[in-house]
């Protein structure tokens, strides 16, 4: 095989030079690439031997082959130039090859070393791809680094671009409401922003990190809320009144009722005894007197007043009316509830009571007619007319009441004939 002093001046030969000094230029970018990357010191020892090899080969045969080898004298070389031109021209290939692919695995070394590495460029468009705003200001007020969406907003807020940090910062404080060490700005009806401002030092050196995040919904679901909130304390308040007014209500309401029952029980009483005296024929003095006794266990509060079975109101009434000399005939289906009978019951015992007090009448009419919705009820006393307009009070009063606190009505009228119509609620 050919020794490289014999193809040095060949195509083969020139070749290979031309080859090494391109390693060369590649080995040399490797080597500077590592001392720039924060590479481990081993690859920057080999990378740094790997050149310095290659550029010792290079300048020993660069030696020998500024004399051709038709000259008429031989020229002595040094020991190492005479070593690596008896070589094989293969072994300069094959070492040329092995150097070019260890330059390839530092190249795709440093690819996926910077790949793995977050750079300038990185970060800045990892930034930009961020929903919230993200800006830095160094201390002098100049922005170092700052994201699109920032620079929307702030071209929004200031009509400007981002690049005084201090003036951008000024303007947020005067336009916007500070909260728990924030600050909250409203640009426009659908845009509402919450910017956080905090100190951060990097190399000694004192930067402001500046953050805003879009918090339109949140707003606007936290204001809906403060006037559900508000809306609901009203409520509240006004429930607290209610609830007192509506003690002294029922309160009233029982006394009331209490007086009205002690007003029927002795009318009944002194009405019943008159007539008794009047017409002792007409009446049974041992239903007086059992009626003398069951008045004084209520008036007394006896023990088992309440131990009884609950009568029916109505028919308590018509048998009041007939106790005290009123013959009441009754057309139409009286109502069958509860509340209602006691009404009607009410309405007959003062009727009643008042034709014999005031009109000296002795005969009562009751119609009752069932409407789809209520009842109309029509009652009519005989007896003296009411020499003046009735004003009601006492029992017609509290009559009337009772009426309408069930959605009803109720009119008087005093002449011809005394009449009482009510519409009651079904």
């Amino acid at each position: 095989m050919s020794v490289f002093a014999d193809v040095v001046f060949t195509p083969v030969g020139y070749i290979l030079r031309i080859a090494m000094l391109l390693l060369l230029v590649l080995q040399a970018y490797v080597c500077i690439l590592a001392f720039l990357r924060p590479r481990r010191p081993v690859y920057r020892a080999g990378t740094a031997l790997h050149t310095v090899c290659i550029a010792a080969a290079i300048v020993l045969l660069t030696d020998r082959t500024y004399f051709p080898p038709h000259l008429p004298e031989r020229v002595a070389f040094p020991a190492p130039v005479e070593l690596l031109y008896s070589l094989p021209w293969l072994c300069f290939a094959v070492t040329e090859l092995c150097s070019a692919a260890a330059i390839a695995l530092c190249l795709l070394s440093d690819v996926r070393f910077t790949k793995s590495r977050p750079s300038s460029d990185s970060v800045k468009e990892a930034l930009d791809d961020l929903p919230v705003g993200v800006c830095f200001i160094a201390a002098n007020g100049t922005v170092t680094l700052a994201n699109l969406q920032m620079n929307t907003w702030c071209q929004k807020l200031t009509d400007q671009p981002l690049s005084d940090g201090n003036r951008f910062l000024g303007a947020i404080e005067s336009a916007g409401e500070h909260s728990n060490d924030q600050i909250i700005l409203q640009l426009g009806e659908d845009c509402v922003l919450l910017f956080a401002d905090a100190e951060i030092e990097v190399d000694g050196s004192s930067y402001r990190q500046l953050t805003a995040a879009d918090i339109t919904e949140q707003f606007h679901v936290t204001a809906y809320l403060e006037r559900q909130n508000k809306k609901l304390r009203d409520i509240s308040v006004r429930m607290k009144a209610y609830s007192v007014e509506l003690t002294d209500l029922v309160m009233r309401r029982e006394s009331l009722a209490a007086r009205v029952m002690v007003h029927d029980t002795l009318g009944h009483i002194l009405l019943r005894s008159k007539h008794w005296f009047e017409h002792p024929e007409s009446d049974d003095a041992a239903a007086l007197y059992a009626l003398l006794c069951k008045a004084d266990e209520y008036m007394l509060g006896a023990a088992n007043a309440g131990s009884e079975p609950a009568e029916d109101p109505l028919a308590n009434a018509l048998q009041v009316a007939k106790g005290v000399g009123i013959n009441v005939t009754v057309t139409g289906e009286p109502p069958q509830d509860t509340s209602l009978r006691r009404l009607l019951g009410q309405a007959v015992r003062e009727c009643a009571m008042n034709a014999v007090k005031h009109a000296d009448g002795d005969k009562m009419l009751v119609a009752v007619k069932k409407n789809l919705a209520d009842y109309t009820v029509r009652i009519e006393t005989n007896g003296a007319p009411a020499a003046e307009e009735i004003t009601l009070s006492g029992g017609l009063r509290s009559l009337k009441d009772a009426v309408e606190t069930l959605g009803g009505s109720m009119t008087v009228t005093p002449t011809p004939v005394f009449t009482v119509e009510m519409r009651l609620r079904r």
